[in-house]
C-alpha cells in the first residue's frame, strides 16, 4: 500500500472514530444535563440530537477536509513556483543549499555535491525534491480524486455516527423508559465497540501493537462518555459551595 493510500485510509478510520465519538459525548451529555429523566421528551431530544449531529459532523468533515487539501494545494503550488524560480535564477545557491541538507544528513560533501548536480539536470525533479527535503511538503493529490476523498470522508464519518446509533433512532419516542434505556446503553456499547475497532483497524494498517491500540481508543470513548458526568457532578458541588 502506497503512502498516500495509507495516509487517507487512516484518515477514515480517524472519521469513523470521530463520528463514535460523538454519539457517546452527545448521549452522555444530554443524560448528565437531564439528571436521569428518561421520559418521552428526552428520548425524543436524543434521538434527535444524535440523528442531527452525526449528519453534521459528516457534512462539516468532508467539507473540512476538502478545504484543507485545497488550501494545502494553493500554498504548495505557490512554494513551487519561488523554488523553480529561485533554482531558475540562482541555481548555484540553491543546489549548495541542497548540499548542505544532504551533508547534514550524513552525506560526504564529494558525494553530495556528485548526486545534487545529477539531479539538477532534471529541473522539475530537483523542485520537487526540494519541496520535499526543504519544505517538508509532499505533492497533494489531483483535484478529482481528493474530493472523492472527502466524500468518503464524510460518508465514514457519518457512518460511525448513524449506524451504531441504531438501537436509539429506531426506538419510538414513546417506548417504555426500560427500552428507552436498553437502546441508549446498546448505542453506547455499540459505538464504544466501533471506537475500539477503529484502533485496531489503525494498528493493523501501520503494524503497530494491536492491544495497545485498541486500549487506547477504549479509553478515549470512556473519556468522552464519563467527563460530561463528571464535570456535571464537579459544577453541582461548586454551586452547593458558593451558595453557602
Amino acid at each position: 500500500m502506497h503512502d498516500d493510500e495509507l495516509l487517507m485510509r487512516n484518515e477514515r478510520i480517524g472519521a469513523l472514530a470521530i463520528g463514535a465519538c460523538l454519539n457517546v459525548a452527545v448521549i452522555s451529555t444530554l443524560r448528565a444535563a437531564a439528571g436521569g429523566d428518561q421520559g418521552a421528551p428526552i428520548a425524543r431530544l436524543l434521538r434527535r440530537s444524535v440523528a442531527l449531529i452525526g449528519g453534521t459532523a459528516a457534512c462539516s468533515i468532508g467539507l473540512w477536509h476538502f478545504l484543507h487539501w485545497r488550501s494545502y494545494r494553493q500554498h504548495y503550488m505557490r512554494e513551487h513556483a519561488r523554488e523553480a524560480w529561485e533554482l531558475e535564477n540562482f541555481e548555484d545557491g540553491e543546489k549548495q543549499e541542497m548540499v548542505e541538507l544532504f551533508v547534514g544528513k550524513g552525506m560526504g560533501q564529494e558525494d553530495a555535491r556528485i548526486a545534487i548536480d545529477a539531479c539538477a539536470k532534471y529541473p522539475e525533479f530537483f523542485v520537487s525534491m526540494m519541496m520535499l527535503e526543504e519544505l517538508h511538503m509532499v505533492e497533494p493529490s489531483l483535484g478529482s480524486s481528493q474530493a472523492l476523498s472527502s466524500l468518503k470522508m464524510a460518508l465514514t464519518c457519518g457512518a460511525g455516527a448513524l449506524v451504531p446509533a441504531l438501537p436509539l433512532l429506531l426506538a419510538g419516542d414513546e417506548s417504555r423508559p426500560a427500552v428507552f434505556a436498553a437502546a441508549v446503553q446498546a448505542t453506547l456499547g455499540a459505538s464504544l465497540a466501533t471506537i475500539t475497532g477503529a484502533g485496531v483497524a489503525k494498528a493493523s494498517s501501520i503494524r503497530l501493537p494491536k492491544l495497545q491500540h485498541a486500549a487506547d481508543h477504549t479509553l478515549f470513548g470512556f473519556t468522552c462518555m464519563t467527563a460530561p458526568h463528571a464535570i456535571m457532578f464537579g459544577w453541582a458541588h461548586l454551586l452547593r459551595l458558593l451558595n453557602r
